[in-house]
């Protein structure tokens, strides 16, 4: 038999879209925790856990410089 290896290929539920105050509601909980990332607004997200759980947060570096990091804002 002709055994051919096959690359998994690697599933993103990452979506990007302008935020306002009603996007959250138009998501649902999927199979592993996924972010809505703001395309106006570098930085801003919504993240969506698997129980439903949704939270608003930010990426930044203190000063502008070194590793970023996440902070989160509140539910």
């Amino acid at each position: 038999m002709n055994d051919k290896k096959i690359a998994k290929a690697r599933l993103s539920f990452n979506q990007s879209e302008a935020l306002n105050k009603n996007t959250y509601k138009k998501y649902e909980p999927k199979e592993k925790r996924y972010f809505i990332r703001d395309t106006k607004l570098e930085g801003f997200w919504i993240r969506i856990f698997p129980s439903g759980t949704k939270s608003y947060g930010i990426t930044t570096r203190k000063g502008g410089v070194g590793k970023p990091k996440q902070t989160t804002i509140g539910r």
